[in-house]
């Protein structure tokens, strides 16, 4: 039976419902429709208002939760927070960890979509970090428009007193955004050693992970990293390359910020460090290939209208 998707809960993000992120898996009689008459599968997006939540009530079709916002702590994701809780769903895709006994929980992650990269990616990253000359670089950068969860204030005023942190975003803005604008994430973040990519939560809920890590990983920088990796992140991104922080180890990240900035031959050992496994493209392949799967899933189980 073909998919007739449908979408609602994405007034903060409201392109999504117009982009590929998931029509790009749909085979011949998939289409979107534009009301709840007329679909069979429901796009339950993070930013979900209660007056949305009323709309769908009636709504007996299958409802996917997409998942791209931390939404166990950020309030205005908190409608979605308890459809997640109570498991009011019938699947959930994004990001979020794959569980191995449950075909209803699908990873595919904003780093997989959001950023551009080919096949040959993550080999010429990791080509081109093992040749960098550290030396031409600048100290650190942080991209952010704002610190809800306290995850980058603390290592920015510690890394602050060791060098001049560019910060072009919102979020203790000291230069230009324009160049930033104009190159993108990835090409600005080359032009440093560190870069501090915090997610917004940390661990808000297993799996979760954003783009900012696979920017600063693409970029070359050293990430300094608030958050986790499941198993398949972490056949990725090469865990030993990254400086993992957490509410905890804020002075200790920061001493080991200062300790490589101090002595040269550590620093170059260390960025030059490959950033991504080997197998990384065949990992994001095989998330293509999960969520194909999922969606042929759907189509067995839709109801015909």
């Amino acid at each position: 039976m073909p998919i007739i998707l449908g979408y609602i809960g994405f007034s903060l993000n409201p392109g999504f419902p117009d982009s590929d992120i998931l029509t790009r898996f749909f085979k011949d009689g998939d289409r979107v429709g534009n009301n709840l008459s007329e679909i069979n599968v429901l796009i339950i997006g993070d930013f979900i208002t209660m007056k949305e939540l009323e709309m769908i009530r009636p709504y007996q079709g299958l409802r996917i939760l997409y998942v791209a916002e931390p939404l166990l702590n950020l309030p205005m994701c908190s409608i979605a927070g308890q459809i997640y809780r109570q498991k009011k769903y019938n699947a959930v895709i994004g990001c979020i960890s794959n569980r191995g006994d449950t075909h209803n929980w699908v990873k595919y992650p904003i780093y997989r979509y959001c950023t551009k990269f080919t096949k040959d990616s993550f080999t010429e990253t990791n080509v081109r970090v093992a040749s960098m000359d550290v030396n031409a670089k600048a100290f650190c950068a942080l991209i952010n428009r704002h610190d809800w969860g306290n995850t980058r204030t603390p290592i920015y005023e510690r890394l602050s007193k060791i060098g001049a942190i560019a910060c072009p975003g919102k979020l203790f803005n000291n230069c230009s955004n324009e160049e930033l604008n104009r190159i993108g994430n990835v090409e600005y973040i080359k032009k440093f050693w560190f870069n501090i990519c915090s997610e917004n939560f940390g661990n808000d809920h297993p799996g979760y992970v954003t783009e900012k890590l696979m920017n600063a990983c693409l970029g070359g920088a050293i990430p300094i990293y608030y958050g986790e990796l499941d198993e398949i992140d972490q056949r990725i991104f090469n865990m030993d390359r990254i400086l993992f922080l957490n509410q905890d180890n804020t002075d200790a990240i920061a001493e080991r910020v200062k300790s490589l900035c101090e002595n040269s031959d550590e620093l170059v050992k260390f960025y030059q460090q490959p950033v991504f496994c080997e197998g990384a493209y065949e990992e994001m392949l095989a998330m293509d290939a999960n969520a194909m799967g999922f969606f042929d899933t759907l189509r067995e189980h839709v109801s015909p209208l």
